[in-house]
Order: structure tokens, then sequence, then C-alpha cells
């Protein structure tokens, strides 16, 4: 118990040294989508030792949307790394022309055909559906794996 409690507070102290880094480097980039992201995909990412490229280019979103938006991230994450074995995953979450695109790509060993509706990718696509969106996944053996997943703006963003 005291070993993994003080192992975790060594990691939270960690984490918030790698957060304040990055508030310093940009404020503006701090968004509460970007803390959210970071809160859930860092606890992924390590294990593994993968880097994470996150940029965000979209206005602070209403929470419905970024429940989403994280669900999405997480799963896209968790698969890049677990299933993947990807050393790099670059997450833009961009909002243009009203509409939503988040773009999860990898280096990984990319999606054998079989995989394109598991569970975890087939939440993936109700979620942008259910939403009035899609999905697509484009993956080469070897090569990665990029996920498209957009959604229109509908009366939730400016």
């Amino acid at each position: 118990g005291r070993a993994i409690n003080l192992a975790i507070d060594s990691l939270a102290d960690v984490i918030s040294e790698i957060r304040r880094e990055i508030l310093d480097v940009d404020m503006r980039r701090a968004s509460p989508l970007r803390l959210q992201l970071e809160d859930a995909l860092i606890p992924i990412l390590l294990p593994s030792d993968a880097q994470l490229d996150l940029r965000i280019d979209a206005p602070d979103l209403i929470d419905e949307v970024s429940r989403h938006v994280r669900a999405v991230c997480i799963e896209g994450t968790s698969n890049a790394v677990r299933h993947g074995k990807a050393s790099m995953v670059s997450i833009a979450v961009v909002l243009a022309d009203k509409v939503l695109t988040v773009l999860i790509s990898d280096d990984g060993i990319g999606l054998p055909d079989a995989t394109q509706s598991r569970n975890g990718l087939q939440n993936m696509r109700d979620r942008a559906e259910s939403l009035g969106g899609k999905m697509e996944i484009t993956s080469m053996k070897n090569q990665g794996t990029t996920i498209e997943w957009t959604i229109p703006c509908t009366g939730w963003c400016a």
C-alpha cells in the first residue's frame, strides 16, 4: 500500500510539473479540453512511453460534446498504444466551417482488417453518428492508423 501511494503521489507531482511547463510555454493553449484530455490520456501513454502531440483549435465546447471528444480520444489512444504498439499518437481537435473534427493518428503497426468493427471502434462510430457525424479509419500495415471523427455543429457552436 505505502509504496503504491508514494508512486501515485510521485506520478501526480510529475504530471503537475509537466502541466506547469506546458502552461508556461503557452497559456493560450491551456483550454479546459486540453487539461481534460491530458488528465485522461497521460495515464494511458505513460506505461508504454508513447509520446502525445495534442493540438486543440476549438473554442470551449459544451459538456456533451466534450464528453464525446474525450471518450473518442481515450479509445483511440488506448487502441494505438495497446493494440497498435504506437510510439507516437497525434491528436488534433479542430472546429472549422461548422464541423468539429477529431483526428487521431499513430505510427503503430496498423489495424488488422477484422478489427474495423471491434467494440471500441464501433462505440466511437456510434458516438459520431448519434451526433449526425461520421468516422473514417485509414490504416496500413506497419504504417499506422488514422481515425477521422467528425460531427456537424448543430447549434452548440458560435
